[in-house]
């Protein structure tokens, strides 16, 4: 099958390259402007161009990338089917986290700009009549490999560097998705989906503390915890939708974090 992944610079979407080869896919990769491309035959495409840990300080880059660029591409390219990655993260605050319930937002909420931008894309591409649109409300996807500021990759920076420092709560708590799961599911909603909207998760909660105790285990290094730092836990992602359609079963996200530590540092053995 042939693929397209826009954003193909990023953690997600190189990862979901290299994956897609790996799998004897045909992959364009758009890393920057589409419109050098916008002849091609794009096949399956999945739209992983967005930001992460900085939005917060650049609002008009992350409107820019959740739903501008979106936009245009919706309109002008060519496509089997289209893929957009959302976030869980949109569920923050909301009573339930089937993909079908209802989502608050607050526009007076400094971060609540990412999760606004996000549902506008999202409601661009489910109000579009093609069924072949899609969504994935894509959680927190860990890996050994990622170098962003991310928290875990944090953790394990610091870890490596001596001393992890912890600014939350350690009873702070996320779902978290090991890579090879969110790329598996990507790649089948991406190709045969049957629904329009998908949360792409683990479906349980990993307390800050699981993932200290776990990489102290692999790399010995101190760890200091922050007085009165906050806590935060998020909802349980409802993951009935994948469980059903894919057979899915989630692997642990902290093992799988922790084998790929221990390869890493076999390799620099």
């Amino acid at each position: 099958m042939r693929f397209t992944v826009l954003g193909a610079g990023g953690f997600i979407g190189r990862s979901l390259v290299t994956f897609l080869k790996s799998e004897g896919h045909e992959v364009l990769e758009i890393k920057r402007d589409y419109i050098d491309h916008i002849n091609k035959s794009w096949g399956h495409t999945i739209y992983s161009i967005g930001l992460t840990s900085d939005f917060r300080l650049k609002p008009f880059e992350t409107v820019e990338a959740h739903t501008e660029v979106l936009s245009k591409v919706l309109k002008e390219a060519e496509y089997d089917s289209f893929l957009y990655l959302s976030s869980t993260r949109v569920y923050f605050g909301a009573e339930c986290t089937q993909e079908s319930s209802n989502i608050k937002v607050n526009p007076t909420n400094k971060s609540d700009i990412y999760n606004i931008s996000k549902l506008l894309g999202e409601a661009l591409c489910l109000n579009i009549n093609k069924p072949t649109i899609r969504v994935a409300r894509l959680s927190n996807v860990v890996d050994a490999s990622d170098n962003s500021d991310n928290f875990v990759s944090s953790l394990i920076k610091e870890a490596l560097a001596g001393e992890i420092i912890l600014r939350s709560d350690p009873k702070s708590a996320k779902d978290y998705i090991s890579l090879n799961d969110a790329l598996n599911l990507l790649t089948k909603i991406s190709s045969h989906g049957n629904s329009r909207i998908y949360n792409v998760a683990s479906g349980k909660l990993s307390e800050h503390i699981q993932w200290i105790n776990k990489i102290k285990s692999a790399i010995t290094c101190k760890v200091k915890i922050l007085e009165n730092a906050p806590k935060q836990i998020h909802n349980k992602i409802n993951i009935e939708k994948i469980s059903k359609e894919f057979s899915f079963t989630p692997s642990c996200p902290i093992e799988a974090v922790l084998n790929n530590i221990n390869n890493i540092k076999r390799k620099t053995i």
